[in-house]
This record gives structure tokens, sequence and C-alpha cells, in this order.
């Protein structure tokens, strides 16, 4: 009966514990720095680890969006009601979607990450089609090829961003690179545009120009084949 009993306090505790505080947590102030367009200036190693991952009662750090290696996980101790050690950082969970990471030298707010997709890690597709390009103020767009620009007009729907001109409709998403570093130095972060022109879909390169116009690149010849003014 006290084996018995015993293994279900067990049971309890790795489940209260996984459900508590396992998932991916990335680094708050990464996010923001991606968003913002300020994450070549950040000192890598106040922004490492970029995210981690925390699964049943084990937790694993990242330092490259890809790990060249099997990431290596390590046990997580319960000091205190949602606050947790792995012997060299402490955890405390602040509620069920914020961190509060702890070394000697660092104190870094980790959010949990709700996007289920790996290409968009640190989430943060839906802000960047909103904000990367103002949208309300698009007023022009230059087909390159056959170099006739017209009006255009855009909205967000909600979904993403859906423009017409000359009796044409196209609605676009935008995204950013993953942010590697190497060298304690970030690499600079590209931006690309996913397009659908009267339902051909298109992923270009997405260059800001001084003029507050950007560049729609072929991602394979590198030639500008659309321009938004």
């Amino acid at each position: 009966m006290r084996i018995v009993s015993v293994l279900i306090c067990c049971l309890f505790f790795g489940f209260s514990f996984s459900q508590h505080i396992d998932g991916v947590w990335i680094n708050e102030e990464l996010r923001s720095s991606i968003l913002d367009g300020s994450l070549e200036l950040k000192d890598t190693e106040l922004l490492t680890p970029m995210f981690f991952e925390i699964s049943k009662g084990k937790v694993t750090h990242f330092y490259q969006v890809e790990s060249s290696v099997k990431p290596r996980f390590k046990s997580l101790k319960k000091i205190t009601k949602g606050t947790y050690t792995d012997g060299l950082a402490l955890y405390a969970l602040v509620n069920e979607n914020t961190i509060s990471y702890k070394t000697k030298k660092k104190n870094i707010t980790f959010i949990r990450n709700l996007n289920r997709n790996r290409n968009d890690l640190f989430d943060t597709k839906k802000s960047l089609t909103k904000n990367y390009i103002k949208f309300s103020k698009l007023s022009r767009i230059k087909d390159a090829k056959s170099n006739k620009e017209f009006n255009v007009k855009c909205v967000n729907d909600g979904n993403g961003i859906r423009c017409v001109y000359d009796q044409h409709q196209f609605s676009y998403t935008i995204y950013s690179s993953n942010p590697y570093h190497y060298n304690k130095r970030w690499n600079k972060l590209k931006f690309y545009m996913n397009i659908n022109i009267d339902n051909t879909v298109r992923t270009y390169l997405l260059e800001k120009q001084t003029n507050n116009s950007y560049h729609l690149k072929d991602l394979i010849t590198d030639k500008v084949e659309y321009i938004l003014k």
C-alpha cells in the first residue's frame, strides 16, 4: 500500500510539473529586438540562451536556432511551488506564460512559445506583417518587368494584408530569417514577403530602401521584380 501511495505521489508530481512548466520558452528581449530591428546591436551574451525547452522535469538550452549537435537535457529540481533549478540557474514561473530565468550574471524573462511553426519560432510573423511596412500608407506598386506603376490600396483583414490595384489583387505576410549568431555576433536578419498575386504565390526577399520604398527580389536571380512605395 505504501509503495502504491509513493507511486501515486510521483505520478502526481510529474503531472503537475509538466502541466505548469513544460514547453518551449523564448527569450523575450530577443523577440522584441527582432521586431524593432535592434538585434544586431545587442550583446549575444545577454540574449542567450535564445530559448530553452523543458520536458518531463528536464531542461535543455539553445544558443543557435538549430543546434548542430543533439541537445543534452539536464534534470530540474523543484525548490518551491513554481521555482526550479538545474544546479546553475533558477527558473521561477511568474505565470503560465512567463518564466524568470536567473543566474549569477543574468536575469532574463522568457515567454512561452505558443506558435507551433518551427519556421517562425519567435512568433514574429503576425507583428512583422502588420508593422514592418506601414500598409495603410502604401500608395504605389511598380512591376519592374513591365516598368508599369499603379495606384494601390491596402487593408489588414486580420490574417494578413490585402491590397488591390488596376483590377488585380494581392495579399501578403512578412517574416524574418531566424537569428543565428556566430563569433559573438548576430547574423544580419533578412526579411521575406510571401505574396499571393491573382492566386499565384511567391516568396521574395524584402529589402527596405532609404526612400521609404521596398524592393521585392527574386530569391534565385536576386533581381527586383516589384517595388512597393
